[in-house]
């Protein structure tokens, strides 16, 4: 079960730092040694020495060597709430001997705020180790780097560290008001247009995408959610190419299918690693988005008005007063893999900033401010380990807790409820007022786990009833919103591929359910 959860992590860490492009981090120079030890700061135990190594290195012309006991450790500037990873390279002359990475954030004031600290194992050869984590909203630099053991059987022991890299995603926080705004990374406006339309409302269905998918060589197609009545538009999803009916594709009932030697996208069974358990994918931009009017209705269960429980929330939007919303849980709520996240057409932002932003039109509230706080890759007990460190100095009133997608591996129901429990708590005990919204995630893709995975069963039981599990919460000032059933219901009406980026994280079709859901909490009918 562990390998499991460790390569499932590991898929997601990977994917979110082939999106990261070097900040203020990255501006970091000597990393690699070549300028000897300049810009580190070194300490050593009584035996131990550290010097600049010019023939055992990893690349370059130059390494750091430990003997005994030492430390090495580096000043970077930081961003709050980015998202910051660094990896260095290390060999010791003998297996066994224990190196320890870390992370340490400091405030304004040189004070200590929170430390990550790893332990590996090296060995002979050159190996990497790194580190990941969100840096904490009061944060205003931080220290990385590495130190070896400290017990007697490792004084003696020569550990070699090179190729130091820094990486740092930048903050995703978002403010509907310039002041106190933290910085964000620009991208361009999105148009939201119709696509805030509740899809069970609306007799008409703006840019649904579908992956036309083609199995043993056949016709590749997909279906749409509703009968369609017309066809308005068939696009790329840049929104930057039409297509055509009869020249690229055909309609029958609900089913598009593509026409042969069309230029319209499609993707192959064989783009998928078959017969492979937990194989990842990666489909963006690989879909077509339709628009379209119909007349057949939603009779499934759809999200509803719960604003009677939420006083103090309801009193600040009405008021036109100042209000703090923090989202905290995965990459799911940071907004991973929108075409936003990923910095392309048509720049979908994440859910939450979807939902703040309507919830600015339907109220005529101008000081709402939003901080993003999801970590891509996050688990439950993580953020009920540090949810006092990453949302209490934001001051939230509302509060949008978002785990679930990577812990059904690991947590059953009764586990994750407490945990959950334990962050509103660690909240609470800072701001008795603060409110909170908690969601039970989507279902990862069915297909992810093969079906003669004898743990499958187990996941989709933990995943099926995290819901259950949260709305037992539900109170006054706690509301909990069921995007499982809801996800497992369009899954059932399309195929997950349609709606997914890869196995774990919603594309910007799903991405706009969940805003829509959020926003009906908010919203009488």
């Amino acid at each position: 079960m562990r390998e499991i959860v460790k390569s499932l992590l590991l898929a997601i860490v990977g994917a979110c730092l082939s999106l990261m492009t070097p900040a203020e981090a990255g501006a970091q120079t000597n990393l690699g040694f070549e300028s000897g030890l300049k810009g580190w700061t070194l300490s050593s135990g009584k035996n131990g020495r550290i010097a600049v190594e010019r023939d055992h290195i990893y690349q370059g012309r130059a390494c750091a060597r430990i003997t005994g006991y030492g430390r090495l450790a580096m000043r970077v500037n930081a961003t709050p709430l980015s998202i910051v990873r660094y990896n260095c390279y290390v060999s010791s002359e003998r297996a066994g001997v224990k190196i320890y990475p870390f992370i340490r954030f400091f405030d304004s004031n040189d004070a200590l705020l929170l430390e990550y600290k790893s332990q590996f194992l090296t060995f002979a050869a050159w190996q990497p180790v790194a580190n990941f984590t969100e840096i904490p909203p009061d944060a205003s630099w931080m220290e990385i780097g590495l130190e070896t053991d400290t017990s007697k059987a490792a004084s003696q022991a020569i550990v070699y560290a090179d190729q130091f890299s820094i990486t740092s995603e930048a903050a995703a926080t978002v403010s509907m008001t310039p002041a106190g705004a933290l910085p964000v990374k620009y991208r361009p406006p999105y148009n939201v247009g119709g696509h805030m339309n509740p899809f069970w409302h609306s007799d008409t269905v703006y840019d649904e995408t579908v992956l036309l998918y083609s199995s043993r060589n056949k016709t590749a197609n997909g279906k749409l959610l509703y009968m369609p009545d017309k066809i308005l538009s068939v696009k790329s999803l840049d929104g930057k190419i039409f297509y055509s009916p009869r020249k690229d594709f055909t309609l029958e009932e609900n089913t598009i299918s593509r026409v042969e030697n069309s230029g319209i996208p499609y993707t192959a069974d064989t783009f998928f690693t078959a017969g492979k358990d937990f194989a990842w994918y990666n489909l963006q931009s690989k879909w077509i988005v339709v628009t379209y009017t119909h007349k057949d209705t939603w009779e499934e269960a759809a999200p509803g008005y719960k604003g009677d429980q939420m006083p103090n929330t309801l009193e600040k939007l009405n008021a036109g007063t100042p209000l703090n919303i923090v989202a905290f849980g995965t990459g799911i709520p940071r907004g991973m893999h929108c075409s936003g996240y990923d910095d392309i057409p048509p720049y979908m932002p994440s859910y939450p900033e979807l939902f703040v932003d309507q919830l600015e039109k339907q109220y005529g509230n101008k000081s709402i401010r939003l901080f993003n706080a999801g970590l891509p890759g996050a688990q439950v007990d993580w953020g009920a380990a540090y949810a006092d460190k990453y949302v209490n100095p934001l001051k939230p009133d509302l509060v949008v807790l978002d785990f679930g997608i990577h812990d059904c591996w690991k947590y059953p129901p009764d586990d994750f409820r407490e945990f959950i429990g334990k962050i509103i708590r660690k909240i609470r005990d800072a701001n008795p007022r603060v409110e909170f919204v908690l969601i039970s995630d989507m279902l990862y893709d069915p297909g992810f786990a093969r079906d003669d995975n004898d743990k499958k069963g187990w996941f989709l039981s933990n995943a099926r009833g995290y819901y259950k599990a949260l709305q037992s919460l539900d109170t006054t000032g706690i509301i909990s919103l069921d995007m499982t059933t809801l996800s497992d219901t369009i899954y059932q009406r399309k195929k997950p591929k349609d709606c997914l980026n890869n196995p774990l994280y919603p594309n910007d079709y799903l991405t706009r359910w969940y805003a829509q859901a959020m926003v009906a909490l908010f919203q009488r009918q």
